[in-house]
């Protein structure tokens, strides 16, 4: 199940901005997106983990 966010918009288009930095086609609204069939499953997570990291508060 998918949830929405609470972020920001502006902290959401700036995630989604990193996710295709990092080689992932994602929407400005990741809220509910969902990597596509055949989607590769290492980049996707290696930029999920790179960008959560990012936007992670200390």
């Amino acid at each position: 199940m998918t949830r929405p966010t609470t972020a920001p918009s502006k902290t959401v288009t700036a995630f989604a901005r990193c996710m295709r930095a990092h080689g992932v086609d994602v929407p400005d609204n990741v809220s509910t997106w969902t990597p596509p069939p055949g989607a590769d499953k290492t980049r996707t997570q290696a930029a999920l983990l790179a960008c959560m990291k990012a936007f992670s508060t200390p």
